[in-house]
C-alpha cells in the first residue's frame, strides 16, 4: 500500500468518527393523524410522514400537528410560534 493511500483511508475514518459525534438536530411536525404511542413525524422540507417512530422526553406529551425539535432521534419538545 502506498503511504498516500494509507493517509487517505485514515482521514476518511476520522471524518466518519467525527460526524458520528456531532449531535444531529432536526425540526419536524408530529403526524397530523397521531393519536397515541410513539409518534411519526414530517421533517421540515419533506411532505411525507416517516415510517420510523420517535421517542420523546417524559416531560413532553406529543399532540398531532405540533412543531417539534428532535435531537439524535429523540423529540425534545414542541416549539412555540
Amino acid at each position: 500500500m502506498k503511504p498516500t493511500t494509507f493517509v487517505e483511508i485514515v482521514v476518511q475514518k476520522v471524518k466518519e468518527e467525527i460526524r458520528d459525534l456531532i449531535p444531529r438536530v432536526r425540526f419536524a411536525t408530529i403526524d397530523p393523524n397521531y393519536s397515541g404511542g410513539l409518534p411519526s413525524v414530517i421533517f421540515d422540507g419533506e411532505s411525507t410522514t416517516t415510517i420510523k417512530t420517535y421517542t420523546y422526553l417524559s416531560s413532553y406529551t406529543p399532540s398531532a400537528g405540533e412543531r417539534v425539535m428532535i435531537l439524535n432521534n429523540t423529540i425534545l419538545g414542541k416549539l412555540e410560534n
